[in-house]
């Protein structure tokens, strides 16, 4: 075994060249050497060294300054160790989430999860549930899209999307779509819809020179009432994802402990 306090031999600086000093500490060319790639000039050379040497020049000032006003009672060595742990403790955490966490969240998790929790989540502002599109004149069959868009049940709205996907400016037609009420009014021209003027069942056809805008809102919910699972879901699933994390590394924990109680590598004394 390695020890922690195993001698590092110092580098031989006899042959390197010492750029700046600041009380004890020094900075040479091979500290550096790496940022000097091949190609650059001379002349740009000694700009990013006098560049880096000035920023190291007061960094490290900075850091005496630091050092001359450390509390007598602060335990460094302790503050070290403990941030050590952290970090290592952290990467096998990581490590154990990436190896063994399902990450598949199925719909039905979703609903059961937003039944639960669906207290939590109330509106900060308003949002709508529409289809929106914005396509130009000049697009090829656009009387069938028309034609999908008056009529959109789930048939049309799949040939809608293909569509919208080659010829439209702009096109929201999942079934499922909530965005802020802000957002949809921004989405037109200015004038043409306000938030007040906005209503469930309410259709804006409105052509802009050769631009054709096209609205359909289907539902708006209110500020603080509770927002629908499809406005959600993304959050939803980080929450369930998140709770999955800290039960799978809980129940590591647990099956180490009784792992090592049972070794014999555990010993508690208790006052």
């Amino acid at each position: 075994m390695i020890s922690a306090c195993q001698y590092t031999e110092e580098p031989d600086r006899s042959e390197d060249q010492l750029l700046a000093e600041v009380y004890s500490r020094q900075l040479y060319y091979s500290d550096m050497a790496s940022m000097i790639y091949d190609g650059v000039t001379p002349e740009d050379s000694t700009l990013i060294v006098n560049a880096y040497v000035e920023r190291w020049v007061r960094e490290q000032l900075l850091m005496q300054k630091a050092e001359e006003n450390i509390p007598k009672d602060l335990n460094l060595n302790k503050l070290v160790n403990d941030y050590r742990e952290s970090l290592i403790l952290n990467n096998y955490e990581r490590l154990l989430i990436e190896s063994q966490l399902d990450s598949t969240v199925t719909s039905q998790q979703l609903t059961e999860f937003y039944e639960a929790n669906k207290d939590q989540y109330h509106l900060e502002k308003p949002i709508a549930h529409i289809l929106f599109l914005q396509i130009k004149d000049d697009r090829p069959n656009l009387d069938h899209a028309l034609n999908w868009w008056n009529d959109p049940d789930p048939e049309n709205l799949k040939r809608l999307n293909r569509y919208a996907k080659r010829y439209a400016e702009k096109a929201m037609l999942a079934d499922s779509t909530w965005i802020p009420l802000e957002d949809v009014v921004h989405m037109l021209p200015p004038g043409v819809m306000s938030e007040s003027s906005a209503t469930p069942g309410k259709e804006i056809r409105f052509k802009d020179q050769d631009v054709n805008y096209l609205l359909k809102i289907r539902d708006i919910r209110s500020t603080l009432e509770i927002a629908p699972l499809a406005y959600i879901r993304d959050q939803a699933t980080r929450a369930i994802l998140h709770r999955r994390q800290i039960d799978l590394i809980n129940r590591v924990k647990e099956q180490l402990y009784e792992l090592e109680i049972r070794k014999n590598n555990v010993k508690v004394y208790t006052r």
